[in-house]
């Protein structure tokens, strides 16, 4: 799936705001925790839904990851699926099939475009087998989704990005294709500069509706 409009949402706390991609005006609001009906969404699997309403209940740090992947899938930056499902199955083609997606013991990962990974809509995906198994599933999600706020500071290796020696630590085990990852600031040029379309994260002060919010975080998908 090309991305062929941005999307961007504001997080204060446990509330998720969203914005259209012309910035036009507020698209929704999320807060917790999440109702059945609030989580969903044609681009999260149905087993997903339910882990997003159940970590949605837990404490802040589960709802905060609940209300930001929920949020990235309404501004059209991610998607949710069962890693056999007809979306992530088709992007695992050139990867002999969606059984060699996710890495050997993990429970989900991220799904990058193996052709395009930071051009394309990322995906979340996770194994048949933690469907049914909540506590798996949930910390899955979770730790996929802390992977996913990485993107904006990943690039491809220079030999592609299936290269095998990396520097250990460097790639998160549940990144696919692999990707090299600095653990520090964001350190994409500045706004009004030409970039790849990519995900990015910025933290405050932003400013929300003509007023300026210090403290709050930014996600959106850079032009």
């Amino acid at each position: 799936m090309t991305l062929t409009q941005s999307g961007r949402w504001v997080r204060r706390g446990g509330r998720i705001t969203l914005f259209p991609a012309d910035d036009g005006g507020m698209q929704g609001e999320l807060g917790g925790p999440l109702s059945t009906n609030a989580a969903i969404h044609p681009r999260i699997d149905v087993h997903a839904q339910y882990a997003l309403v159940r970590m949605s209940k837990a404490d802040a740090a589960w709802r905060a990851a609940a209300l930001g992947m929920l949020g990235a899938v309404k501004a059209n930056q991610l998607g949710i699926y069962k890693v056999d499902q007809q979306v992530p199955a088709l992007r695992a083609k050139t990867l002999g099939g969606w059984w060699n997606v996710i890495p050997k013991g993990q429970n989900a990962a991220v799904f990058l475009d193996p052709a395009q990974p930071l051009a394309q809509m990322p995906l979340i995906v996770f194994r048949d087998a933690v469907k049914a198994a909540p506590a798996l599933l949930d910390a899955a999600l979770r730790a996929a989704w802390e992977t996913y706020q990485r993107l904006g500071r990943c690039q491809v290796p220079a030999n592609g990005p299936w290269q095998a020696d990396m520097t250990p630590g460097s790639t998160p085990a549940n990144l696919v294709p692999r990707m090299m990852c600095s653990a520090g600031p964001d350190s994409r040029p500045v706004p009004d500069q030409p970039r790849r379309r990519s995900p990015c994260c910025r933290t405050g002060p932003a400013t929300w509706l003509g007023r300026p919010t210090p403290g709050a975080e930014i996600c959106r998908w850079c032009a």
